[in-house]
């Protein structure tokens, strides 16, 4: 049986900040769907805020999918940070509230490096959380 160590995790220099750290798990697959599941609601929120005639112009118009792609678009970056960071070299323990101040450059940086950390299936579009995880 495979379940995820929600304290320990893998440690990640920040390579835009010198001596600077984030620990990071893989996440359930009850948060990845917690994380699609909050997207998608926000992306719902902005199609229907859409006016008929800018939705017409933007069918059509979709990206194609690329290979190997992380799904960035498909995921809430918040919850996914949320789940994700278990340390860092910031303060003793990451609070909520002090993800939440991080910089645009450096959570978008963490989001990715969550996101490495799950598997993609690019056919479905889906994350799983990885089988295996170096600890440090």
């Amino acid at each position: 049986m495979a379940l995820i160590n929600k304290t320990q995790g893998q440690k990640v220099p920040i390579p835009h900040e010198q001596g600077q750290f984030m620990i990071f798990r893989p996440l359930t697959w009850g948060e990845v769907k917690e994380a699609k599941r909050l997207r998608q609601e926000e992306s719902f929120a902005l199609v229907k805020a859409i006016s008929p005639d800018v939705m017409e112009r933007l069918q059509g118009q979709a990206r194609p999918a690329v290979d190997g792609q992380i799904p960035s678009d498909t995921h809430d970056l918040g919850t996914v940070l949320k789940y994700a960071i278990v340390g860092w070299s910031y303060s003793a323990s990451p609070t909520l509230e002090e993800i939440e101040t991080l910089d645009e450059r450096t959570a978008q940086w963490a989001f990715r490096q969550a996101l490495a950390l799950c598997a993609v299936d690019a056919a479905l579009g889906e994350l799983s959380a990885a089988a295996s995880l170096t600890r440090s």
